[in-house]
């Protein structure tokens, strides 16, 4: 079911700045370019975990190591994005991309804490 969650949240944020985020990219501050290139990788996030949630049956666990890590690599690289464009960003922009780093810090470390905490179930059978 996590999978599910941060396929849908990929999912969301691709079509957020494909087609919002894009369309008016002058309101947030970033060339239509950025908005293009972080929404391809969202793409291919929802992919990814819609493949984990539909294919894997065993040793899932490390599958959904995987997917924190990657959600807390793009992260990073929005972090990235908003140091390197700030005096470019409006208030719109730097809502936005704050407020999606949040959400997917708060996600991965929910499934990181997921996974310690079924790995420890596990052990103690």
């Amino acid at each position: 079911m996590i999978f599910v969650v941060d396929a849908i949240g990929a999912l969301l944020s691709f079509l957020f700045l494909f087609m919002v985020a894009k369309k008016f990219s002058f309101y947030f501050g970033i060339s239509e370019a950025v908005w293009v290139k972080l929404s391809l990788i969202a793409l291919l996030m929802a992919f990814y975990s819609s493949l984990c949630s539909l294919g894997i049956k065993h040793r899932w666990i490390l599958f959904l190591i995987s997917i924190s890590v990657i959600n807390i690599a793009y992260c990073a690289l929005t972090i990235g994005i908003l140091i390197y464009y700030w005096s470019e960003l409006k208030a719109l922009g730097i809502t936005y991309l704050s407020a999606e780093i949040v959400v997917i810090l708060l996600l991965a470390f929910f499934e990181l804490s997921s996974a310690k905490e079924i790995s420890l179930k596990n052990a103690n059978k």
